[in-house]
């Protein structure tokens, strides 16, 4: 009782409590109107203030050095891997579908590399994303654990128990199985969360059993809050630089001159700006049922279709899609040139279009 009612002022603070002459640090937080108490092995070593000064300025180092939000990630990465020690840290970043990316990776070197490998929207279920939303860090010390039950105290009249908040609580047995089909056999994930949402994660990845003390794993985790104060800025910067380059290539196309003929579509749409302004694969011009057109596409016949179908559903006569075939079941068979689109309507007299492509992203692992 002592213990609890002085830890109720300062709920996110550890404190050290000595049960049968063994030092523990002590964290509770609320549960609806329930406290948890989490007790774990007082560790031999304990972080200085100093440490998390030094983390603080390593931060502002790196962060100036780096030009992209990738490279940022990367010298994160790396610096939780030096605080840490684990064989493998990675910044996972998440799209709109919350399908994921291997975005950047510090590892050892023997392993190999995952840096770059994508992941369906199904292998993090949203379940576990909005867990990750509540708790920011979850650890795994030994995935040979065995679970160990909590029992309801006789008479209780709150018979549930939420453990969204707990550090220490037991893990879904997919995931475990998951983590022992890869060899990994200790774990620390940090969330990212911007404008709160879930951005990506920081997963740390050790093939031995590891434990983490808590004042290490809330340096680590400082790392991420570093992190995710950078994510709007540098994206914003990198948006810019994208827009400006796109003014150039627009400058670049506009200064060149074409005959007037029908005839010189064919040789706009064969100038490489034309490509390079959406980063396509592919692109083509519709005059009146004719295309004309560049790069890597479907057939004439196809290209037609598709454009029927996006003027249906295009609004101020602007479409764009980066899976077709979630739309139009039959574009399965152009997945190899026309996975994603990007439809513009420049006129309505005689139906005059233009088309971007792209090639659908496979990737085979083992």
């Amino acid at each position: 009782k002592y213990y609890i009612n002085h830890l109720q002022e300062k709920l996110t603070s550890p404190h050290i409590v000595i049960i049968a002459n063994t030092q523990f640090q002590c964290v509770i937080h609320k549960s609806n109107d329930l406290l948890v108490c989490e007790f774990e092995p007082v560790s031999a070593f304990i972080p200085r203030v100093s440490t998390v000064y030094d983390q603080a300025i390593n931060f502002a180092k790196y962060m100036g050095g780096a030009m992209t939000l990738q490279q940022l990630c990367h010298s994160v990465a790396t610096e939780i891997r030096a605080l840490t020690g684990y064989d493998r840290v990675m910044v996972y970043r998440f799209d709109k579908e919350y399908n994921g990316e291997i975005f950047a990776e510090s590892k050892v070197d023997e392993h190999e590399p995952f840096l770059g490998l994508h992941y369906p929207h199904t292998d993090i279920p949203l379940q576990a994303r909005q867990l990750y939303i509540k708790n920011l860090l979850r650890l795994i010390v030994d995935i040979d654990y065995t679970p160990v039950p909590i029992f309801t105290k006789e008479n209780a009249t709150n018979e549930s128990l939420d453990l969204s908040h707990s550090t220490l609580r037991s893990v879904s047995p997919i995931h475990v199985q998951y983590l022992k089909n890869i060899g990994v056999e200790a774990t620390l994930t940090i969330s990212l969360l911007h404008e709160g949402k879930l951005w990506g994660l920081i997963a740390c990845h050790h093939y031995s059993v590891k434990y983490l003390d808590h004042y290490t794993r809330i340096t680590a985790q400082l790392q991420g809050h570093f992190l995710t104060s950078q994510i709007q800025v540098r994206e914003m910067a990198e948006e810019y630089t994208v827009a400006a380059n796109i003014n150039k290539t627009l400058e670049t196309l506009l200064n060149q001159t074409f005959a007037p003929e029908r005839g010189s579509l064919q040789d706009l749409v064969q100038q490489p700006q034309i490509l390079e302004i959406s980063n396509a694969g592919g692109v083509a011009i519709i005059l009146n049922d004719v295309v004309y057109k560049a790069g890597k596409t479907p057939d004439n016949n196809s290209i037609l279709k598709i454009v029927a179908w996006a003027r249906k559903r295009a609004s101020k006569g602007i479409y764009s899609t980066a899976n077709l075939p979630d739309h139009l079941p039959e574009a399965i068979d152009w997945c190899d040139t026309a996975s994603g689109i990007l439809y513009y309507q420049l006129g309505v007299v005689h139906n005059e279009t233009i088309i971007w492509f792209r090639p659908e992203s496979l990737q085979e692992i083992n």
